[in-house]
């Protein structure tokens, strides 16, 4: 019962804005450092300690069906569990991708593809009230009786259009199946952090 009591414990710390705030202010103080490998179609983000060990990694990719959103989380990876580096990178990659029109979001997830851990960090986001986002279609939903939007045939595809869905009482609305983004404030203020800790990968 304790174990699963400091795991709750721990997890709600995550959810708080105010703990984000609190890592990235010790990981500028402790000499962290941000790289980032960037391609036509994807990036990479590393999140590294003063000795150089990667402490967290996200790679995003663009996708030519979401295009209301600017990247797709491809694969992540947090180096030491329960600290909550893997949470603050999210937001440092949100904080990159924010999106210039009201209209678009910063990021949404793989949905064929998110481990356990990287889906408690997108129900996080989800509780978040600095975080803005759209429903969308589930993506197991193939009959038009389960489907949010039956009428609406471009978001049937692999990765599905937004529609406004914040007050639909489906079970089915999941935390995987929406796009995400900070709110214009939040963005402002975790990039000044990332800008303080991002360093130019001379490799790339």
């Amino acid at each position: 019962m304790k174990i699963i009591f400091e795991n709750q414990k721990n997890s709600l710390k995550e959810q708080s804005q105010d703990f984000i705030i609190g890592k990235l202010e010790e990981a500028v103080k402790d000499g962290f450092y941000l790289e980032i490998e960037t391609s036509r179609t994807r990036e990479n983000f590393s999140l590294k300690d003063e000795g150089g060990k990667e402490v967290a990694e996200i790679e995003t990719s663009t996708q030519s069906k979401a295009a209301f959103v600017e990247r797709v989380v491809t694969s992540t990876e947090s180096f030491r569990r329960g600290q909550g580096w893997g949470s603050v990178l999210y937001e440092i990659v949100m904080a990159y991708h924010h999106p210039k029109e009201k209209n678009r979001f910063a990021l949404m997830p793989d949905r064929l593809s998110v481990s356990q851990d990287a889906e408690k960090v997108w129900k996080r986001l989800s509780q978040r009230s600095d975080i803005e986002y759209e429903s969308l279609d589930d993506i197991e939903a193939y009959d038009d009786d389960e489907k949010r939007t039956p009428n609406f045939d471009p978001d049937d595809g692999y990765i599905m259009e937004p529609n406004s869905f914040e007050k639909d009482p489906s079970k089915h609305n999941h935390t995987l199946d929406r796009a995400y983004k900070l709110s214009d404030d939040r963005a402002k203020t975790v990039k000044r952090y990332m800008q303080k800790l991002y360093r130019k990968n001379e490799e790339s």
